[in-house]
């Protein structure tokens, strides 16, 4: 699982990021974004990458410059592979996965642990981080009003935390500890790229103080 191999790797690639970058992967990556799933992805597959960094923007903490020259909509992460290039993180999964893992993190087709696997791998971005990233967002939204407006502010994000966006999170953990308590990993005894996926979720879910014990366990394996 991701730790410090991954870690290790990190810090070599950003000393080496542009030495040999046309023979391997190369992944540009946003500080503090969801861009990491892609890297323990490449790292469950024993791939050779580069990671190339891009930091945020210090005051609008969007991206910086450098990556709307690698992708017109600035977003990370992005994938280049020799003519590839890849934006959008369900869909750079497809891609490496179809291209360099058949077997291993995606189930057969003949059984109901691929039917788990396409659930939860598209729950992660369809259905849960909407609601994660929303949460974030006015958090945001409410440590940057002008302080003679903060109490308003507040009080109204508390009330669409509290009558939208918590109760859906609280329901979707519901719906995922309910999963887990039955199944090993998302799509049933096999770790797969659901689990990736829905790792980090998860972490965001324990942030927002939604414990529940599978979901601990699970998000767990992000920590190590």
């Amino acid at each position: 699982m991701i730790g410090d191999k991954l870690l290790h790797k990190i810090i070599n690639s950003s000393i080496h990021q542009f030495l040999n970058a046309s023979t391997m992967i190369n992944i540009h990556h946003l500080t503090n974004s969801r861009s990491q799933r892609v890297i323990w992805l490449l790292e469950e597959l024993n791939l050779e990458y580069t990671i190339i960094f891009h930091d945020r923007n210090t005051k609008t903490r969007q991206a910086a410059e450098s990556l709307y020259q690698v992708h017109t909509l600035g977003k990370a992460p992005v994938l280049i592979d020799k003519t590839v290039t890849l934006a959008e993180t369900g869909a750079i999964f497809d891609y490496v996965l179809e291209t360099y893992d058949k077997d291993n993190l995606v189930p057969s087709t003949d059984n109901l642990a691929r039917v788990n696997y396409l659930y939860w791998k598209n729950f992660s971005e369809a259905s849960l981080m909407p609601y994660l990233a929303m949460t974030k967002l006015f958090a945001r939204i409410a440590q940057g009003t002008p302080f003679i407006l903060r109490p308003i502010a507040t009080t109204v994000i508390k009330k669409i935390n509290a009558e939208y966006l918590h109760m859906n999170l609280a329901i979707e953990a519901n719906l995922i500890e309910q999963h887990l308590s039955t199944h090993k990993w998302f799509a049933g005894d096999q770790f797969t790229a659901a689990d990736i996926l829905m790792g980090l979720c998860l972490m965001c879910l324990l942030v927002n103080l939604l414990r529940r014990p599978h979901i601990q366990i699970v998000a767990s394996l992000w920590m190590k």
